[in-house]
């Protein structure tokens, strides 16, 4: 008998965009094709490159 007491090693989400954001789904789409990446893989590459953006603004230019 298996013990489902345990956390799953992996999560997982649905993500629904509902009738007002269906624009955001499409060009989520549209950028997945255009990446070749999952829709994982692109939020992932948007989430990194979001992070490498902040750090750019935040540090001091040094001339």
């Amino acid at each position: 008998m298996k013990n489902f007491t345990q956390t799953p090693k992996n999560e997982s989400i649905t993500i629904y965009f509902g009738e007002r954001h269906y624009e955001d789904k499409r060009k989520l789409d549209t950028l997945t094709k255009s990446l070749r990446r999952s829709r994982t893989g692109v939020i992932s590459y948007l989430l990194n490159y979001y992070e490498e953006s902040e750090k750019r603004r935040v540090k001091p230019i040094i001339f």
